[in-house]
């Protein structure tokens, strides 16, 4: 039996049509749309622990390298600039104090979503252990760090030890 004047059968293919993927890839992206934002609080709160844990060891590192060294280290944190970072003091031939870059390569940035609301702080950290802040009166310092949700950390640096540590206050 010949078909004359008819095409030959199609195969049937497989894959799917361009609208089909069009549909699908639609979906995709509206679901995404409306899942990212739900994520952003923990991104930000991710955000405020990591630097808080990164200021902490830094100024553990500090701690330690006044002890090793013999020589005041202090750590500066400046809300402009979003960073902190550890100066070393040195002793000019007039026996005037200074301080220089103490392992420059050993800095904080602060993201951009963190604030510090205390303004700029420095802690010095002693040959003999003890951390002390600019004022050299106060027993502790707390430096606060904020998430954009309200969220806080507080570094609370403890004189007598100069150890530091982060805590979470409750609302």
């Amino acid at each position: 039996m010949s078909r004359t004047g008819m095409s030959p059968p199609r195969e049937h293919r497989r894959g799917f049509t361009f609208l089909e993927l069009v549909v699908v890839t639609s979906i995709i992206a509206l679901l995404a749309a409306f899942a990212v934002p739900s994520f952003q609080p923990a991104f930000h709160r991710m955000q405020l622990t990591t630097c808080a844990q990164e200021m902490a060891a830094l100024s553990r590192f500090a701690h330690a390298q006044a002890i090793v060294e013999q020589v005041p280290i202090q750590l500066r944190i400046d809300p402009g600039l979003k960073a902190a970072w550890l100066m070393r003091q040195t002793v000019t031939s007039a026996d005037e104090a200074g301080w220089v870059p103490h392992h420059p390569h050993r800095r904080v940035s602060i993201p951009a979503t963190v604030e510090l609301p205390g303004g700029f702080t420095a802690i010095t950290f002693s040959p003999d252990g003890r951390a002390y802040p600019m004022d050299r009166e106060a027993v502790s310092v707390t430096v606060e760090l904020r998430g954009p949700g309200g969220e806080r950390r507080h570094l609370i640096f403890q004189g007598p030890s100069g150890r530091v540590q982060i805590t979470e206050p409750k609302a």
